[in-house]
């Protein structure tokens, strides 16, 4: 599915990274954040307004931690139209 969706966007694994690699650290980090949840916790949102005028600026601190993940472990393939 990762490997779908990179295609999809334009983007491929940054080296030495692995889509297996993308696989855990986005698991562990939902699984982190669904234990935060289990303590009754609520989850905190931002608002973000570097996203764009077409796009809403509230986001979850999970939505932004992904990102996170995603943009230092991937890159965008030249392949593509994605930067």
């Amino acid at each position: 599915m990762y490997s779908d969706l990179l295609r999809v966007f334009g983007r491929r694994m940054r080296h030495p990274y692995t889509v297996p690699d993308l696989s855990l650290a986005l698991t562990a980090l939902s699984e982190g954040f669904a234990m935060q949840a289990m303590t009754d916790t609520d989850h905190p949102h931002l608002q973000r307004t570097d996203l764009g005028p077409r796009v809403g600026s509230d986001r979850t601190l999970f939505a932004c931690a992904a990102e996170g993940v995603i943009e230092h472990l991937t890159e965008c393939d030249p392949a593509t139209n994605c930067g």
